[in-house]
């Protein structure tokens, strides 16, 4: 399936044009998901940088909201395998590229969609600086993270927000044990814990219930 795709956009980029520029970045940002699932982030680097480079020459032309997210999401791919390096600067560089696009997004629609992704992305910032031992902004990020997913479970009540919903729970439980506010940690745990009972009792598998079981290592009941 790799080959066949790589095949695919060698032809798209002999008849490059304008037209299919977007798909050619579409082909190579799916090599590099595929790379990235065999477990060889540096090889799938390759990949991310030339989609990157052909949605931004693609923005610079167009200007429109769908340019501005397919360069915001290439900017969160090529974080994330930056994060998974080890490489945090060069990950939190590229992730507050891709957040100030997801912001004027945001700022444009005040849909579902774009506040779940602005959402993602406060978490991505957090992750990183968090990684760098910048535990203040990492929290003000998760805060931030965290205000957007409930918000969004509000309107959503769906498996999927409530899955992410636990995770910023745990996310702040985690910087704020990082900061040694241990009991204001375990209050956030415990939430987090309350949204992975809820997904259990909805859903009832081995998936929900390790998170289940994670969730009362970190409040030690």
């Amino acid at each position: 399936r790799l080959n066949a795709l790589k095949y695919a956009v060698k032809k798209y980029e002999i008849l490059r044009n304008q037209t299919n520029l977007r798909e050619i970045s579409i082909g190579f940002n799916k090599i590099g998901d595929s790379i990235i699932s065999q477990g060889n982030p540096k090889e799938a680097l390759a990949y991310y940088v030339k989609a990157l480079g052909l949605v931004e020459e693609l923005h610079e032309s167009q200007k429109n909201q769908t340019s501005l997210k397919d360069v915001s999401i290439s900017y969160k791919k090529i974080g994330d395998v930056l994060h998974a390096l080890g490489e945090e600067e060069k990950a939190q560089t590229y992730y507050e590229r891709c957040l100030k696009g997801m912001e004027e997004l945001y700022e444009s629609q005040k849909n579902q969609t774009s506040l779940r992704d602005v959402s993602l992305i406060y978490a991505n910032m957090g992750t990183v600086l968090q990684a760098q031992k910048k535990e203040e902004e990492a929290q003000n990020y998760y805060e931030k993270s965290l205000s957007g997913m409930k918000e969004l479970h509000k309107m959503q009540k769906s498996i999927r927000s409530l899955q992410e919903l636990a995770n910023c729970y745990n996310n702040m439980g985690g910087i704020l044990w990082a900061r040694n506010l241990l009991d204001e940690a375990l209050l956030f745990y415990r939430k987090g814990l309350e949204c992975r009972e809820e997904l259990h009792e909805q859903q009832n598998n081995d998936i929900t219930l390790r998170g289940i079981s994670i969730s009362y290592s970190y409040v030690g009941d």
